[in-house]
């Protein structure tokens, strides 16, 4: 660029053309459409929008799955007008058939549009786009629609394949659901909210460290929470989300081993924590008594939430702990321990919610054998979250549970995968698979329109999130147990490697690392024995290769 502008900042994220893979046919679409087919090849057919006859013209298009971006309406014509559209973007085809919700980016506009021209509109997650045209007695004669791509261009360094294709899928729609999400800093949902939310970041950070290894948008987003929220207060207004930044703090230097990123978070850290101290000087009991939220299913269970801010609290103090020791800090360390001890003392103890003795498990103030077989493994779909969720896996890992958890992954998320899910969604519950329709087919005989008719508190109807970060979890999850991968030391330079015992013929992979790229293979043998190989990088030192 020759010149610079005032306050130039420059968008590395790509953009990219893509066609639709369908014409949406229904009863109220397609009539007075002529040649749709046209606009899913790049030639110079022309699909024509007529609007004579009393008809109103629709055209609905299925891009194939959820993106990022836009559309670009490329308009023929002989003489320069105006047409009067209506143009609508949905996660699902519920949502162009009806009226979209317009919080946080515009999914439902009505424009004039000219002949002879090509224009872009909008700016969210959708996977289809409605054209009316309005205009009276009139044409409109398209010469393409294209969705405009808008997402960064991270090369996928981490990979994962077994013997069951469904969890090969989920692996794949959990990483993509996150990428979609990563984009000027990591959000919680590409169409709702659109915004950067720290517990949403956490599971994120996860994926995106088994995925696409140490990139730039983790600590700009740590950074762009920690800057924005004084010490004293609760990023974004609630307590558990500055917990959760303490223990993102932890997981991005252990993924990366970058003692400067630790060392950059020190003095807000060292704040933050000594009003953590003060609350549990306060009120060992119920130290965070306000700004209360975990997620969407404990929202009402407000015992429930205290105790699961409880675990949480001391989760995140343990990690603080540790940040402190690799910073070389004893002092802190010495002065976390007795709240610590107070913690544990007074820990809640009669919660029945999995995702709330879940953080108990975490922070090993609950038995992971005796909580998987009593709580967690008991109806386990049952009152999860796609956020939470992730964590239930990792309390029922600890317990060795792994062929229950792989139930799991495949009946919970794979319960979105059934109904035509591209990327995951800000909530499920497999009850909605009773009588459903698929999201990419409009209901029938009386089935039921999972995205208009079901969801609570900020996701009823069509404002539900179908893309939504915080429910990529499992593919960490898949990543980090299968694989068997176990980092020693922070940056993975040293490892062991265990591969776990499940019903899976085989598993294979890759995990990214600041040394490089580490390649393992688990094969189970004829007689039930697990053999591993594994291929890494000459600076990483594999301590242990021991299968159980």
């Amino acid at each position: 660029m020759s010149s610079t502008f005032n306050g130039e900042r420059k968008d590395d994220r790509v953009r990219c053309y893509v066609l639709p893979t369908r014409v949406v046919s229904t009863e109220n679409t397609t009539i007075g459409a002529n040649n749709p087919q046209a606009l899913l090849e790049r030639n110079e057919d022309v699909c024509i929008l007529n609007s004579t006859d009393g008809v109103d013209p629709a055209l609905i298009l299925d891009f194939g799955r959820e993106l990022h971006g836009g559309v670009s309406i490329n308009v023929a014509g002989e003489a320069c007008r105006l047409a009067d559209i209506r143009l609508r973007f949905g996660e699902s085809l519920a949502e162009v058939m009806g009226q979209p919700n317009q919080d946080h980016a515009i999914h439902d506009i009505s424009i004039s549009i000219p002949t002879m021209s090509k224009q872009e509109f909008g700016m969210t997650g959708f996977r289809f786009v409605r054209i009316d045209l309005l205009s009276k007695n009139d044409t409109l004669p398209l010469r393409q629609v294209e969705a405009v791509a808008l997402e960064n261009d991270y090369p996928y360094i981490g990979s994962f394949e077994c013997s069951d294709e469904l969890l090969n899928q989920i692996w794949r729609i959990g990483a993509r659901t996150v990428h979609l999400c990563c984009q000027d800093y990591i959000l919680d949902g590409i169409k709702r909210d659109r915004l950067v939310w720290m517990g949403d970041i956490h599971p994120q950070l996860r994926v995106i460290a088994n995925v696409f290894g140490n990139i730039d948008i983790v600590p700009e987003s740590l950074a762009y929470m920690r800057d924005r929220t004084p010490p004293a207060h609760w990023m974004n207004g609630l307590s558990s989300y500055s917990l959760w930044w303490i223990i993102s703090v932890l997981d991005w230097y252990l993924y990366t081993g970058n003692r400067d990123f630790l060392r950059q978070q020190a003095d807000y850290l060292n704040a933050l924590v000594d009003n953590l101290l003060i609350a549990v000087k306060t009120n060992p009991a119920d130290p965070l008594p306000d700004a209360q939220f975990l997620d969407w299913p404990s929202a009402e269970d407000k015992p429930g939430i205290a105790a699961g801010l409880h675990g949480l609290l001391i989760w995140a103090l343990q990690s603080a702990s540790q940040i402190f020791s690799y910073l070389g800090t004893t002092e802190k360390p010495s002065n976390i321990e007795p709240a610590l001890k107070a913690l544990r003392l007074n820990h809640p103890n009669n919660v029945t919610s999995k995702q709330i003795r879940a953080l108990q498990v975490l922070a090993g103030i609950q038995d992971a054998h005796t909580d998987n077989s009593s709580v967690l493994a008991n109806n386990p779909c049952q009152g999860l979250g796609t956020w939470f969720g992730y964590y239930v896996l990792e309390a029922r890992a600890l317990a060795g549970d792994y062929d229950g958890c792989l139930d799991l992954i495949r009946d919970y998320w794979g319960g979105m995968v059934q109904l035509g899910a591209t990327t995951f969604w800000e909530h499920f519950d497999t009850d909605w698979l009773t009588n459903a329709a698929r999201i990419d087919e409009l209901a029938t005989n009386g089935q039921i329109d999972v995205h208009a008719q079901y969801g609570a508190h900020c996701f009823k109807g069509l404002r539900h999130s179908f893309c939504h970060g915080w429910a990529g979890g499992p593919t960490a999850w898949l990543s980090e147990h299968l694989l068997g991968i176990k980092r020693l030391t922070p940056g993975y330079s040293e490892i062991s490697v265990v591969a776990p015992q499940t019903n899976l013929e085989y598993i294979e992979g890759t995990i990214p690392t600041p040394h490089g790229t580490i390649h393992i293979k688990h094969t189970k043998t004829k007689d039930g024995t697990i053999t591993s190989q594994i291929n890494q990088p000459p600076n990483i030192k594999v301590l242990s290769d021991d299968t159980p």
